[in-house]
């Protein structure tokens, strides 16, 4: 679906089936803009203690589709921990040829130790199963970026230079 140039305010989800996809025309060209919070047009069911029930749901923009990130799909481990804002990441041997230029995506399952990082140790008080419950978690963080660069490889621990900083910390702790 492409937008044209402009800007857009949403007033409502926009959910879509799994084939479509969103394209603008171009970065700054192409603005959604959402002035009210999900609570503020949908109302909010807390997830006790304190959380938004938005906290773990699907947001403004929805896609109803099969999760296309599992085990079947990935294509090497994250060896070695990566801070927010890096932009290498230490992985396993590839599994399948990566060039710069392609594009990947990372996730980080969730625990209650994710919880308090993403938190920067402040404990929220979170009792949902997504907060405790790695299985129930699993993936619970993505980031997608194209990649910069690659060092390693053929059958060697690899280094990966991503275009765009992480926005959260990695790490096999979660």
């Amino acid at each position: 679906l492409y937008i044209p140039p402009g800007r857009y305010v949403i007033t409502q989800r926009l959910v879509f089936s799994s084939d479509i996809s969103l394209r603008g025309g171009g970065q700054d060209q192409t603005v959604l803009l959402f002035p009210k919070s999900l609570e503020e047009v949908y109302g909010n069911t807390p997830i006790p203690p304190q959380s938004s029930e938005y906290t773990v749901g699907p947001g403004w923009i929805h896609w109803l589709a099969t999760d296309y990130v599992n085990a079947s799909t990935a294509i090497a481990s994250i060896t070695s921990t990566a801070a927010r804002g890096s932009t290498l990441l230490m992985v396993s041997a590839l599994t399948t040829t990566l060039v710069p230029g392609d594009w990947v995506v990372v996730t980080q399952d969730g625990s209650a130790a994710l919880v308090l990082d993403l938190n920067r140790g402040h404990n929220t008080g979170c009792t949902d199963a997504r907060c405790i419950d790695p299985v129930a978690a699993a993936r619970v963080l993505r980031f997608v970026s194209r990649v910069k660069g690659i060092t390693g490889g053929s059958g060697r621990p690899t280094t990966l230079q991503l275009e765009r900083p992480l926005p959260f910390n990695v790490s096999s702790a979660y």
